[in-house]
């Protein structure tokens, strides 16, 4: 998990919180939060949920799927709070929970997560940009998916890099798309890649991959 510090403003802030208006040397350090043993787990699960009104076994199932991630767990327990009553223990995992949440994301915010966790790797907020399509409202579409924590960038400016906030969060978006969605949205940023004017092996290798898993895909 992390903190994210704007250090043009030189004040510490939440991943996502409202920035306020942009500036050009706005830069974003993400420091890094030790893992959670189960016990500590437990307990800041527990502080997350309405103890009255959630099942029997429920902490003790945000623990085991969080795997000592304290963002994991606080997500966990908010979508377990929300639904009160409704969920069993046993139903209840992680990448349903990623996967509930990015349903309620706007279309641009959508488009933009799958491309970033089809990447699997950093790649640019201009390259993102491009490869989902967004003429306009992705400063709109970054903010949103920080706020949700489903990315991470390393700041405000549009050649500063994104990727998923986690492992886990890629692997549940793109464990839901279909073989061609994910075709096409490895076409989309082999185009994306192709059209920029940064060279070497390294890019040279990203774009033949990318086509490649979109040759595969279909």
């Amino acid at each position: 998990a992390s903190v994210a510090i704007d250090s043009a403003e030189g004040a510490p802030k939440a991943e996502g919180a409202p920035a306020g208006p942009a500036r050009p040397d706005a830069r974003v350090r993400h420091v890094v939060v030790d893992r959670l043993n189960d016990q500590e787990a437990l307990v800041l699960a527990q502080s997350s949920l309405i103890r009255d009104l959630v099942g029997a076994g429920v902490a003790e199932r945000i623990v085991k799927e969080a795997g000592g991630n304290p963002y994991f767990v606080q997500e966990l327990a908010r979508f377990a709070a929300g639904r009160a009553g409704l969920i069993e223990p046993g139903s209840m995992s992680l990448e349903s929970v990623l996967v509930a949440r990015s349903r309620e994301l706007s279309e641009d915010a959508l488009r933009l997560v799958h491309i970033v966790a089809i990447a699997g790797q950093r790649i640019s907020q201009t390259v993102a940009q491009s490869a989902a399509g967004l003429t306009g409202g992705a400063t709109r579409a970054f903010a949103e998916l920080r706020a949700a924590r489903l990315i991470l960038t390393s700041g405000r400016r549009a050649h500063d890099d994104v990727e998923s906030y986690h492992d886990r969060v890629r692997e549940a978006l793109t464990a839901e798309l279909s073989p061609a969605q994910k075709a096409e949205l490895h076409s989309q940023l082999a185009r994306a890649l192709d059209n920029t004017v940064k060279r070497g092996a390294e890019h040279v290798y990203a774009v033949a991959r990318h086509y490649y898993l979109a040759s595969s895909h279909q």
